[in-house]
């Protein structure tokens, strides 16, 4: 039975390799022959072969192109790529940045020593910390009233020494423009014909257009200024502007319409500091030397200047200080008016008057109220009228 089955077996076999198709190769492909059949033509560019020995398609250089194999490597190659770029150009924005904050960095931590300094004196004593920022904003002795101001505070601007005047027709010892001032005739020596020539009359505080007797005050040609503050009295032009630098009136002006003005002003001093030695701290420039003591109208004592643009009088505890300014520098306008101020100057109303004026007669060779009479004539001034000229 076992060799039944063998030959039947065989037999089926057999009849299997009958019905099965032969595969021969190509005659071709004998003897190392290189068909044309597998040429393929690529673009002018580059061709692409098939290698025989592999059965794996491979890409080659021919020509001028390159081309990859993998698409994995062409995602990887764009990626990095990308990312140089934008590496690239974040770098080149944020270096500008980068820079000066590393700069402000150290600016800040410079002063951290001295600020936690600061913080640790805060926390033992909170008041020395504000103390001194007070003192160098608004130091304590310019806002001292009892203190002596020095010119660094109270800034005192002195005038040059001046003895020129403006022009004087007449010769009466008044400028012309000092006579429109009074309402006087620049073109007579008296024009009231009174026997006393203009400037005579206005130092002496008469008044130089009216006919004596007649005191200045009561003329309407001056107005007389009573400080608030310490009540010290002066004459000042009528037609002058009256005004004050500050609402204590420590410093008052009586300006003409030109621009020139009387400066008035009040500064402290202490009772046991001499005149001078409070001259020599506080007007820096000035000399002593060119000083002159005089006693005015009402019987106030004082200081001058030889030119008398500065006059200066003392009380216990001020020292007011009169100074003529210009509005331009030359010849001075309103020399006379100076002296008025100074001649009717008052530390405090007092009980002293200005006596009535006496009436001179009037030469018999010079008509009352005409022409200007020479320096030398006869007209005389009683003793109880001197003459103050400044």
């Amino acid at each position: 039975m076992f060799f039944g089955r063998k030959k039947q077996d065989t037999k089926q076999d057999t009849g299997e390799l009958m019905h099965a198709r032969l595969l021969t190769i190509p005659e071709v492909f004998y003897g190392g022959k290189d068909p044309e059949i597998y040429h393929h033509k690529a673009p002018s560019s580059g061709v692409v072969a098939h290698d025989k020995d592999s059965s794996t398609q491979k890409k080659h250089i021919i020509g001028g192109s390159v081309f990859f194999s993998s698409r994995k490597a062409l995602w990887i190659l764009g990626i990095s790529l990308f990312i140089l770029v934008v590496a690239g150009i974040s770098w080149y924005y944020l270096r500008d940045v980068i820079k000066p904050t590393s700069q402000e960095t150290q600016v800040v931590q410079t002063p951290i020593p001295d600020q936690n300094n600061i913080n640790s004196q805060i926390e033992q004593n909170s008041e020395q910390t504000t103390t001194p920022e007070v003192e160098i904003e608004t130091p304590t002795p310019l806002n001292t009233t009892s203190s002596m101001p020095s010119l660094t505070s109270n800034f005192l601007e002195y005038p040059l020494i001046q003895y020129g005047s403006t022009a004087d027709m007449d010769m009466d010892e008044l400028t012309d423009v000092e006579e429109e001032v009074y309402g006087t005739d620049p073109g007579k020596w008296d024009t009231d014909g009174d026997g006393y020539y203009d400037g005579q009359e206005l130092v002496n505080l008469y008044n130089p257009a009216g006919v004596a007797p007649m005191r200045l005050i009561d003329s309407g040609l001056a107005k007389e200024y009573i400080n608030n503050k310490t009540g010290y009295r002066v004459y000042y032009p009528s037609s002058w502007q009256k005004g004050s630098v500050d609402a204590q009136e420590n410093q008052v002006l009586f300006s003409a319409l030109d621009g020139d003005f009387v400066e008035i002003r009040v500064m402290d001093k202490q009772a046991t500091t001499s005149f001078l030695d409070w001259f020599g701290q506080t007007a820096k420039g000035e000399q002593a030397s060119d000083l002159l003591t005089f006693t005015n109208r009402f019987n106030e004592s004082g200081w001058k200047r030889k030119d008398g643009l500065v006059a200066y009088f003392v009380a216990d505890s001020y020292v007011f200080i009169i100074i003529y300014h210009q509005a331009s520098p030359g010849p001075i306008l309103y020399r006379h008016v100076m002296s008025m101020a100074v001649q009717s100057f008052r530390a405090q109303k007092t009980q002293i008057d200005i006596p009535n004026q006496p009436i001179i007669p009037m030469p018999v060779d010079v008509p009352v109220g005409s022409g200007n009479p020479p320096r030398n004539s006869n007209t005389s001034t009683p003793s109880s009228t001197p003459v103050i000229i400044l």
